[in-house]
């Protein structure tokens, strides 16, 4: 018997939850329609298209969309732009690097040459240009004073002499 009154006990507490809860909300209710008809003289609306506005705001702010449109188009072109360029970039320097790659082989075949005929003049002229290509003058108008040394009248070596002096 004990256990049915615990039963019927929690059934009725429920209820009396349900009722209490059910009153509280009819409370709230009658209290919001009584301040919203204070507050305003048009009867209060259930359906939710009234909470919307009516001109809706982007459209009295148009000149703002257009604004930031162009800005963040210019933008978008800026960047495609560097991107092109820094591409562009990338790939000379990796051709100037394959260039001068190329040179400096060569510039070792010649010097490995060098070891074999000591006095060519031209082998030591060949030298001195590729040096001079990759940007070392010292080391240019050094080998083309041998070149001199070996042939004091060798027009390409005076033209060169002109070319690094300058």
């Amino acid at each position: 018997m004990t256990v049915k009154k615990i039963t019927n006990k929690s059934k009725i507490d429920k209820k009396d939850v349900v009722s209490k809860a059910k009153t509280k909300r009819s409370d709230r209710v009658k209290k919001e329609a009584i301040t919203s008809k204070a507050n305003s003289s048009q009867p209060p609306h259930n359906d939710n298209k009234s909470l919307f506005p009516k001109i809706y705001r982007f459209i009295t702010e148009r000149w703002k969309l257009i604004v930031a449109g162009v800005v963040s188009s210019v933008i978008i072109v800026g960047i495609i732009l560097q991107s092109i360029s820094l591409f562009n970039n990338m790939q000379e320097q990796q051709e100037i690097k394959a260039k001068r790659g190329s040179i400096e082989k060569e510039l070792a075949f010649w010097r490995n040459q060098l070891n074999k005929y000591k006095d060519a003049r031209d082998i030591y002229f060949r030298i001195a240009a590729l040096e001079y290509e990759l940007g070392d003058k010292e080391a240019a108008r050094g080998d083309l004073q041998k070149v001199l040394e070996i042939d004091p009248n060798f027009k390409e070596g005076r033209e060169m002499e002109k070319q690094i002096k300058l």
